[in-house]
């Protein structure tokens, strides 16, 4: 090109070259010195008069009744959402086209079909058509003007993208009440620029879902964007941070740049703790990539149009300044109470509707789950479980069958290889079929069909048996197998231990207290449990036991030991600086009270009693977590404890109890439930002979019965 320019001066051809361009800077320095006479700014002269001067044309030319001045506001706002600062002749032209070209492509086939008939019907309607014309086509048509100015995507921000237009709905949602109702009040209203113009109402900059995997988080987005029917940026985090130097700044660049042309939409970071922590803590790159965030969310070029979502299981770890810009915060939690289980189990047993056995309801498949406490996503997954097992029974009789008839030597190894499908199939046939001769065992096969076999509830109590946590399961099998006994022991008590912030999980755990009257009134805890937490409340139980006893023991030595298979796991760093519990020390407060009151009095502490609560100075048992809607992990433990016949917890927590229907699950499995106030109610129930209140003071204070 070069070379053509320079033939064209060296031989004087009379010939004017003109090169148009929409990015002057980028034209090589070697063309710019090549004789150019001079650059003509286009954008230069032109003047807000002269657009409005052309936006009134062109409403005379279409009959449009908008005021022109409405218009340019309109555009140069949707323009200024999409990066761009300037509005020129053009645009304006072109956004005249787009509009009636949208406007009129309803009437088209109404058009044809008038005319193949000789009707006139219609025409008044094409007539007519400017005076339909509102800001809104207007600002929808600016959103597609300089599309051509976008630059070419990284590789990261089109794997990071998942653009869709989500299927589905708010019915879709079970559960969540309060929060979804409030959720998509808010969202709905973002999205509708027009209303909260109308209402001076500002709509939030960003929102945060919060809360333990699986409650919800992502579905809930998507239903509302299905519902609004507008685009759903799906982001995938970590991908963000692949690519060159400098690639993760643009990657979000683009995402949000995508969005905005494409509003209104929701941009949905899942998982954003994994790119937006806290600055100073992590790699240069990853501060950088929060620095862009806070610029795409709070800088000049506005979110018009753009909700923006980012959903944490950790929200302790994301950048403060970050939190400050998502000015709505929503916290997700597991279901609260069994309305909100009901609804959930109705919501995922609407696609086994014609599987499901007849006379099954929600309320019989509801009271199979009340013996575990799930996120509604796991509630989903054992649904999709139980009727795998189904399937996979229906297919082990149809192998069986196709062995006993056509292949019989390769009946036991049939047998072996589909040998938990084959006893399920069996129990619920109600068949023995070891004692069965063959042609017997055949009749009863060839009548299996999906049909005749439908899914029933007692695959539902198999699918839930499968729903366990590896680790919580080894650590109560752990427990099971050294040191929790049936025989009654002096200064041992079992305590319920929940695992995490919130108590999804647990397992009994052993509180041992030994003392020695020849100290100085000293507590301490001995072994790895070493937490704050558990030192107080064995402090506040030696401060209460001498209080009701005259301080008889106030110069005892007391070591207090916590065994539990989360030794050395008092601390668990979930990022710099931040830690969070694997164990609860306030839960244990009841246990190492009766412990300690055990080893004083020389009382055993009957093994079948297990408790929990916390303990203060004055006696009084106060509430834990782990026994309610956010983990259930206690409940889950004392049911899986082989030994447990009563069951200690604070009257608050037991009040609320109801609601999960867990009490019920609990007497079934042979365990009474008993709420405490009051640490002396407590220990009446858990020393062994069941000793009374007055007997009990009087051991503390010397006196034999």
């Amino acid at each position: 090109f070069l070379e053509k320019i320079d033939s064209l001066q060296k031989r004087n051809y009379r010939c004017i070259v003109l090169i148009s361009t929409n990015e002057y800077e980028a034209i090589t320095e070697t063309l710019r010195r090549r004789g150019l006479v001079g650059t003509i700014d286009l954008d230069a002269d032109v003047t807000r008069e002269m657009l409005l001067e052309i936006a009134k044309r062109e409403c005379a030319r279409y009959g449009i009744t908008l005021p022109p001045d409405v218009i340019i506001d309109t555009l140069e706002d949707s323009l200024r959402s999409l990066g761009s600062l300037r509005l020129t002749p053009a645009d304006v032209v072109n956004a005249f086209s787009i509009v009636m070209s949208a406007k009129s492509e309803p009437l088209q086939r109404k058009l044809i079909f008038a005319s193949k008939s000789g009707s006139t019907e219609g025409l008044e309607g094409l007539k007519s058509l400017g005076r339909q014309v509102t800001a809104s086509d207007f600002r929808d048509a600016g959103r597609k003007l300089k599309a051509y100015t976008s630059t070419e995507k990284t590789d990261a921000a089109k794997r990071a993208i998942n653009r869709i237009a989500p299927r589905e709905r708010y019915s879709d949602v079970g559960g969540l009440h309060g929060i979804k109702e409030e959720v998509i009040k808010e969202i709905s209203l973002a999205l509708n620029p027009n209303l909260a113009i109308k209402a001076g109402y500002l709509p939030p900059k960003g929102f945060i879902f919060s809360g333990p995997p699986g409650t919800g988080k992502t579905l809930l987005a998507k239903a509302i964007a299905g519902e609004s029917n507008v685009w759903f940026y799906s982001v995938n985090g970590p991908s963000i941070l692949e690519g060159h130097y400098g690639d993760p700044e643009k990657t979000i660049r683009d995402i949000f740049d995508d969005a905005r042309k494409n509003a209104p939409a929701i941009i949905f970071f899942d998982e954003i703790d994994s790119i937006a922590p806290r600055r100073g803590t992590h790699d240069p790159i990853v501060d950088r990539v929060v620095s862009q965030l806070l610029t795409e969310i709070d800088g000049f070029t506005p979110l018009t149009n753009v909700v923006v979502i980012g959903a944490t299981n950790r929200i302790e770890t994301l950048d403060p300044a970050l939190l400050e810009r998502f000015t709505r915060h929503f916290s997700f939690t597991y279901p609260k109470n069994r309305a909100e289980k009901q609804e959930i189990l109705e919501v995922h047993l609407r696609r086994y509707r014609d599987a499901l056995e007849n006379g099954v309801t929600v309320e019989d498949v509801l009271k199979v789950f009340e013996k575990k406490v799930l996120s509604p996503r796991k509630m989903a997954d054992t649904l999709h479980e139980a009727n795998r097992l189904r399937a996979k029974e229906l297919e082990s009789g149809y192998k069986l069958l196709e062995a006993l008839k056509v292949r019989p030597d390769k009946r036991e190894e049939i047998r072996r290889l589909f040998e938990p499908d084959l006893k399920r199939l069996f129990e619920r046939l109600n068949i023995k079929a070891e004692e069965m001769p063959d042609e017997g065992l055949i009749q009863i096969l060839e009548k299996l069909d999906p049909g005749n076999y439908p899914l029933s509830l007692y695959h539902f109590e198999k699918a839930l048996e499968t729903v366990t946590d590896e680790y919580v399961e080894q650590a109560r099998s752990m427990i099971r197998s050294t040191v929790r006994i049936k025989e009654p022991e002096i200064g041992k008590s079992y305590g319920l231990v929940a695992l995490g912030e919130s108590g999804q999980g647990g397992f009994v755990g052993v509180i041992e207290v030994t003392v020695n009257p020849r100290g100085s009134g000293n507590v301490r805890i001995v072994g790895s449990e070493l937490g704050e937490s558990i030192l107080a409340s064995a402090q506040d139980a030696f401060v209460y036991i001498n209080s009701i006893s005259d301080w008889r023991f106030k110069n005892y030595d007391v070591y207090v030991e916590l065994i539990t298979p989360a030794k050395g796991m008092e601390k668990q760093m979930v990022a710099p600086s931040i830690a969070l519990p694997p164990v609860s020390g306030p839960s244990a407060g009841l246990a190492i009270a009766t412990a300690m009151l055990s080893s004083f009095v020389g009382i055993p502490v009957d093994p079948t009693v297990i408790m929990t609560g916390a303990i203060t100075m004055r006696g009084e048992v106060w509430p834990v977590g782990g026994l309610d809607y956010r983990g259930m992990g206690k409940i889950e433990a004392a049911l899986a404890d082989e030994y447990a016949k009563k069951l200690l917890i604070p009257e608050y927590n037991y009040e609320r109890l109801g609601d999960f229907g867990m009490e019920n699950a609990l007497i079934q499995r042979g365990i009474k439930v008993i709420p405490v106030r009051s640490f002396l109610q407590a220990v009446e129930e858990a020393l062994e002979g069941n000793p009374s209140v007055e007997k009990i003071l009087n051991l503390l204070k010397g006196f034999e019965g």
